[in-house]
């Protein structure tokens, strides 16, 4: 019998939890692993799917490359959109994140 939820979704969430749970702010934890999922990777479009204001997204993407390390900014656009990646200090929290969901 199918529950109807959405496997990627789940996911989603779970990846989520898992690299919240290991420190970082869940809206950190979340544009890390919509740039992990290649959901989205641009906090514009971060901010239209997840209905946050766009400058709190970029105010996160700041202090994830200057405080944290866990994003690299690879462009800004003049309209204030950044493009992002996860960072090598991500890729611990989002192999140990991976490792915890498979289990």
């Amino acid at each position: 019998m199918s529950t109807g939820a959405d496997p990627r979704e789940e996911r989603f969430i779970a990846l989520c939890e898992a690299v919240a749970g290991r420190g970082p702010s869940m809206m950190a934890a979340m544009l890390l692993v919509t740039a992990h999922m290649g959901i989205c990777s641009d906090s514009r479009s971060f901010a239209r799917v997840f209905g946050v204001e766009h400058a709190l997204v970029l105010r996160e993407l700041v202090a994830m490359e200057v405080e944290t390390r866990l994003v690299t900014i690879l462009r800004r656009d003049r309209s204030q959109r950044v493009h992002y990646a996860p960072g090598e200090a991500a890729e611990d929290l989002l192999s140990h994140a991976e490792a915890a969901i498979a289990v």
